[in-house]
């Protein structure tokens, strides 16, 4: 009769420890994923046509995870990133323009970074119209739809220190 308490209290103990363990396996990663990834649903059109309204993204935050101080983090040219606005504290995805090494200048309807040239909306009003650099700590962003997207044009330069992460997959459109 002690032989069996005894089986039955380790067939028990074996049973617990196989219940933590298949916790530990799916709760782990699920902590790591979302400490390194964000999934977000976006709104609005302003970087149509490469992410529409209602696409979900999911952003890489590991990257921008250390301090940007002490650190030359600039995300790349051409890369789209996720940004926290300061004065809304409303997230933004954007196209990254320029960065502190970059020059750029508006000649009518053109804007000028670097060797780039991007035909904008001339009706509308911008913060800039002169040749100017860029300042250190901040980068130039705009949406893929440039005639209706809120982005540097019009609300200036963002900080590196507000950028959430990069955008690494958008879904399918829809």
């Amino acid at each position: 009769m002690y032989r069996q308490k005894k089986a039955n209290i380790l067939q028990l103990n074996n049973m617990k420890n196989k219940k933590i363990i298949l916790l530990i396996i799916i709760f782990i990663p699920t902590i790591l994923f979302f400490s390194v990834f964000k999934i977000l649903k976006i709104e609005g059109n302003s970087m149509s046509p490469t992410i529409n309204d209602k696409q979900i993204i999911i952003v890489n935050k590991i990257y921008y995870i250390i301090p940007l101080k002490a650190m030359e983090k600039y995300p790349k040219i051409n890369s789209i990133i996720v940004y926290k606005d300061s004065n809304s504290n409303k997230l933004f995805v954007k196209r990254c323009i320029g960065n502190y090494r970059s020059s750029y200048k508006m000649e009518g309807n053109i804007l000028k970074i670097d060797n780039y040239k991007i035909k904008i909306d001339n009706n509308k009003k911008y913060l800039f119209k002169d040749f100017t650099n860029i300042p250190k700590n901040d980068i130039f962003v705009m949406g893929d739809n440039n005639n209706n997207s809120k982005d540097s044009r019009s609300m200036g330069f963002i900080n590196r220190e507000s950028i959430i992460g990069n955008v690494i997959f958008y879904g399918k459109k829809r």
